[in-house]
């Protein structure tokens, strides 16, 4: 758990308000929902583009050519008579409608870029406009966005030209459309549930969305049809402005007020069948009016100051690798049968997520995060030094299934991590801004990838030796476990600051509560 102190008016509020109830549970509620709406969304891009198995209409020596009577002989040519695909384990995607193969199949992959670039551009925008405007509408805008952007691609013309624009209008939603309400859930959740409440929310409900939405689309029987219901979770936009409170603390720390944070904390206080007094009221407005509060600052502060800026910077790097090592992993998740193969796959998804849900309190974030970056390196360098080797299609599903499984730990502990350490004041933008480094990092995995013409196993390698370094960056970041969160850039640059160079765990929650007692007694 990360702490607040007990000064801080927030924390003191919400557990006046419940910090754990009715509210927290219909949070996490619409929290899996989200969860289930952002992996269908994600995944749809990657399912519709599948390129079921094809052959010329005019059989010819290969799938992209055709026979052609020349004078005395038959000659091959590029196939003029069309295709036929064979959709026995496949739905009809994109690529059987269109026909975008062999000379044309660059364009589902352009619709893949486009996608990507708008996550890029948009996760920057949406996150800097969260800080600015807030979590709580920039959380509707952008599930908004994603809902039309499936919809506008199920009915728009199959063209090249519009097919691109609308992938890059639902590109620029994904993550954003998860990532507000994970910062929410956060702050209103008990400091000792979170990391439980959060990972466990995601284990389950991002599971069932991977899981379910290979079987969705072959249930659809059609691209088209199986986007109009991916769009469908957006119903629920309809009842979080009423169930999901603004930030009490970015709202404290932008200037808006003690009186905004009420009534976000009222929100809370309703929902768990309480009322809070106006002695309460007064005091948390006492506290809050101690707080500095700066509307002024952006993401630029997080690179002002030495401390800071390393945790950034380390931040941002880790970000890249996990990226470029999901990537090269997913390489070992193909089969004979691609859907069924993303939807075995995605099981590791709720172990992974346990083992940061229970792990992450007894050994810290820091540890945590080093331990699941050098098991990433592990697996795959593993997987270059076998990669020559004869071995059955059962070992390489086994390998891309421990492989995954590292990277769901890797990514979810270091989720809450950067939440933790980024400050309030510009929290959204500056983790909106270290996801976008990782979507970036995209963009150079085509290239990595082209070292295996070099060397066979060099991309893995490569890829090996980064998170490796990324692991030992770990011992750079101060622990958020126990301690009070950041709120400031001021606060940030001092966070952690004498802090032992070591992971800590056990250590950690004995100094913690020694400091509570002393606390106590100071008071």
């Amino acid at each position: 758990m990360a702490v607040v102190a007990a000064a801080d008016p927030v924390e003191q509020m919400l557990k006046v308000a419940g910090d754990w109830g009715p509210a927290q549970i219909v949070l996490l509620a619409l929290f899996g929902v989200l969860n289930v709406s952002a992996a269908w969304h994600y995944f749809a891009q990657t399912v519709i583009s599948i390129s079921p198995p094809f052959a010329c209409a005019k059989p010819g020596p290969a799938a992209c050519l055709e026979w052609t009577d020349a004078s005395n002989h038959s000659e091959s040519r590029p196939c003029t008579s069309g295709w036929t695909f064979n959709l026995t384990n496949s739905p009809v995607t994109l690529i059987a409608e269109t026909e975008w193969v062999c000379d044309k199949s660059w364009m589902p992959y352009f619709g893949q870029s486009a996608f990507s670039l708008g996550s890029a551009v948009g996760t920057l925008l949406f996150g800097l406009l969260a800080d600015k405007v807030g979590r709580l509408p920039v959380l509707v805008a952008s599930n908004a966005v994603a809902a039309v952007a499936n919809v506008a691609t199920a009915l728009a013309p199959a063209t090249f030209a519009s097919y691109s624009a609308v992938r890059l209008l639902a590109g620029s939603a994904s993550d954003s459309n998860f990532n507000m309400m994970y910062l929410l859930v956060m702050e209103y959740l008990r400091p000792d549930l979170r990391s439980v409440g959060l990972n466990m929310a995601i284990g389950v409900f991002y599971m069932v969305g991977c899981v379910s939405v290979p079987w969705l689309s072959r249930l659809a029987g059609h691209w088209r049809l199986f986007l109009l219901f991916t769009a469908s979770p957006a119903i629920i936009l309809l009842v979080i402005p009423f169930l999901v409170p603004e930030s009490a603390r970015w709202a404290l720390a932008v200037g808006k007020g003690p009186q905004a944070a009420i009534r976000s904390m009222k929100k809370i206080a309703k929902l768990n069948r309480r009322k809070l007094l106006a002695e309460e009221e007064a005091q948390f407005t006492l506290m809050a009016s101690k707080l500095k509060a700066d509307n002024s600052a952006n993401i630029l502060g997080l690179f002002c100051s030495p401390r800071l800026r390393r945790n950034t910077l380390i931040l941002l790097f880790k970000s890249m690798v996990l990226t470029l090592c999901y990537d090269a992993i997913s390489r070992y998740s193909v089969g004979p049968d691609p859907l069924a193969m993303l939807s075995f796959g995605s099981l590791v998804i709720l172990p992974g997520c346990a083992v940061v849900a229970f792990m992450q309190e007894k050994v810290g974030r820091k540890l945590l995060a080093l331990s699941a970056l050098f098991f990433c390196a592990l697996f795959i360098a593993f997987a270059g030094a076998i990669r020559n080797m004869d071995i059955s299609h059962e070992y390489s599903i086994g390998l891309a299934l421990l492989g995954r499984f590292a990277v769901v730990v890797a990514y979810n502990s270091g989720a809450q991590y950067t939440a933790e350490l980024v400050p309030a004041q510009v929290q959204a933008g500056g983790v909106a801004a270290i996801h976008v480094a990782g979507y970036v990092a995209s963009i150079l995995s085509p290239q990595v990838l082209y070292l295996e013409q070099v060397y066979p196993s060099l991309p893995e390698l490569v890829l090996g030796l980064l998170a490796a370094f990324g692991a030992a960056l770990c011992l750079f970041l101060p622990e958020t476990s126990h301690k009070t969160l950041p709120v400031t850039l001021e606060e940030g640059e001092q966070f952690g600051r004498g802090d032992s160079f070591l992971p800590c765990a056990d250590n950690c929650s004995a100094n913690w509560y020694q400091s509570e007692a002393n606390l106590v007694q100071a008071n």
